[in-house]
């Protein structure tokens, strides 16, 4: 689910929401008081500026100085995130760069493979799936150009980004690769979270380190089971090399069993609105994470 899914899944609507982000001055106290009023939207409640779930230390962290430290701020950038990666783990562990098309006229003029990811650098949520030579939305290419996904979220690790729009090829050459979203606190991976789509199932559940399932539901779950990834110590040692710089990260990867492939280190998941489907999901998931 996307930001704009959780938005819309709270009867947000869109005049909140834009008089919100014209009324609060584009600064440090404006983007706090935008964070708490969507907080308190979602969550019922003001976040708690000590202790409290992990939604309300990531609504710290998200409001923090910490989330514009440079290697933050860097590896926002999915371009530059390849760079990371790269120099922490080997380029074999990066989903290969097409091309980065850095304007509008580039973009326009550039043939577009017939089977291809197409995403913007600099923002979270927007992409396009081209799985078989469809008609390419340049209009949409072209506006993310004069997006900033700083002013939709109040992200500020996302302010200052380069717009950049980057083309891959689908990850293993499948369209709905298995895709592991690891939560890490202080190096260690402490929380996995399966995201698996197959023919006539669905799985999104979450383990801890070991493979072992745990009661935490978010909201967009369907019933599903999924054995232990052959390669799971690859998969812990991929994340916690990268988490290694951060007190908390989330590690999104995907694996085919024996490869496995960065897509993103996201440093706020769902901007501290995670859809926990319970106050209980969310508590446990804390005890696991900060417990």
């Amino acid at each position: 689910m996307t930001l704009a899914g959780i938005l819309g899944r709270k009867r947000v609507k869109l005049t909140f929401r834009m008089w919100l982000l014209h009324s609060l001055p584009h600064n440090r106290f404006g983007d706090c008081m935008f964070g708490a009023l969507l907080f308190r939207r979602w969550h019922g409640r003001w976040p708690k500026l000590r202790g409290g779930t992990i939604n309300d230390v990531l609504f710290r962290l998200k409001n923090s100085a910490e989330i514009v430290r440079p290697l933050r701020v860097y590896i926002s950038d999915k371009e530059q995130l390849k760079l990371h990666v790269g120099a922490r783990l080997g380029e074999a562990f990066n989903v290969p760069m097409m091309a980065v098309l850095r304007s509008p006229a580039e973009a326009e003029a550039f043939d577009f493979p017939a089977r291809c990811v197409i995403k913007p650098t600099h923002m979270s949520g927007a992409i396009i799936l081209r799985m078989a030579g469809e008609p390419v939305d340049r209009d949409l290419i072209a506006s993310w150009f004069s997006e900033n996904f700083y002013d939709y979220s109040r992200e500020r690790n996302y302010r200052y980004l380069t717009p950049k729009v980057i083309v891959e090829p689908f990850v293993f050459d499948q369209n709905w690769p298995d895709a592991f979203r690891v939560f890490c606190r202080e190096g260690r991976a402490r929380l996995l979270h399966a995201n698996i789509d197959r023919p006539g199932s669905l799985t999104r559940s979450f383990f801890d380190r070991d493979w072992n399932p745990l009661p935490i539901f978010s909201s967009d779950r369907q019933a599903g089971e999924f054995p232990r990834p052959a390669n799971l110590a690859l998969m812990l040692h991929v994340a916690e090399t990268l988490a290694r710089d951060f007190d908390f990260i989330r590690v999104d990867l995907y694996s085919d069993g024996e490869a496995v492939k960065v897509g993103e280190l996201t440093n706020c998941p769902f901007s501290a609105m995670f859809p926990f489907a319970s106050r209980a999901s969310e508590e446990l998931a804390t005890k696991i994470l900060y417990g």
